[in-house]
């Protein structure tokens, strides 16, 4: 699997930092866009957050920042579901986005995406959808916890061309793990 990165490495503990060709500055890794530029500051406060918690994911909506643990679509689902206004127009740090968490932040309707790890199904939905989007690392897909194949969630929404088509496809997944 080919993999392409937009910002240099380094690890914090056993998770890879994107970090500005320059190092660090004196409190936090420097992030930078895939353009290449810095990341905006309410962004690169949101990965540094991201890093240095251990969080699965952080969003930011006005003056709120919350943080989350669950692997997979589990939490973005469940915010989705119960607090659809928290997500839209939300700036969104994630370690790794597939095809599904993308469909569930286009329908959430957040403004901006930044993912370690991000597939190319994803990054095209989103950039579909108008979603600002960087990522550390372009995957073809999103592999399994195993590592040994897909992840299930990015095979369940392989097919999908729209974050609708997708969303059903996810909410029977998760209720498959009740």
């Amino acid at each position: 699997m080919e993999r392409k990165s937009n910002l240099s490495r380094r690890t914090h503990g056993d998770v890879p930092v994107a970090v500005g060709a320059k190092g660090e500055t004196e409190d936090r890794p420097v992030f930078f866009a895939s353009s290449g530029k810095p990341l905006p500051e309410e962004m690169a406060e949101l990965m540094d957050i991201l890093m240095t918690g251990g969080y699965s994911c952080v969003i930011r909506n006005g003056d709120k920042i919350r943080t989350f643990t669950k692997r997979g679509v589990a939490d973005l689902y469940h915010l989705l579901q119960d607090e659809p206004d928290f997500l839209n127009g939300a700036m969104v740090a994630d370690k790794v986005v597939g095809k599904g968490a993308a469909s569930l932040l286009i329908l959430g309707d957040v403004r901006r995406v930044c993912a370690l790890v991000m597939s190319d199904s994803a990054l095209a939905l989103l950039r579909r959808a108008g979603v600002e989007t960087d990522c550390g690392e372009k995957v073809a897909y999103i592999r399994n916890r195993a590592g040994t194949g897909y992840c299930p969630v990015e095979s369940l929404c392989a097919q999908a061309a729209t974050a609708e088509e997708a969303l059903p496809l996810i909410e029977r997944f998760l209720a498959s793990l009740r």
